[in-house]
């Protein structure tokens, strides 16, 4: 199945754009949509063509607009927030006697969990 281009022919899927192109400049038709979701296997109504489209096509302008600035003088980060570990220091203790872990299980062999057999 050919994939349809912005301008409504139908195109073979590529990697070929070029990575100074805007995004906007592909667009997202109710024909591209329609395409990934049978792709993914999903049944789209016509409503839900016409919003999901207009959906992802302001995503792809949002992402035209954050092209756009300039974080030549901003660090990368993994989060907006500075994180700090909160964990406890690892210390080795005591755990809970056997008998006490095992007080409630439906069933049990020797010192260990009986479950039933889940592979054939």
């Amino acid at each position: 199945m050919a994939i349809p281009n912005e301008a409504g022919r139908k195109g073979v899927a590529s990697g070929s754009r070029r990575a100074t192109e805007n995004v906007s400049e592909v667009g997202i038709t109710k024909e591209t949509v329609q395409y990934v979701a049978h792709l993914a296997r999903i049944e789209l109504k016509p409503e839900e063509l016409e919003k999901f489209s207009g959906q992802l096509q302001d995503i792809i302008n949002f992402i035209d607009k954050l092209k756009k600035l300039d974080v030549n003088n901003i660090n990368p980060t993994s989060h907006i927030l500075p994180l700090e570990n909160v964990f406890r220091e690892d210390i080795a203790r005591e755990s809970l006697p056997v008998d006490k872990v095992l007080m409630n299980a439906p069933r049990r062999e020797g010192n260990f969990f009986s479950v039933p057999k889940v592979i054939e």
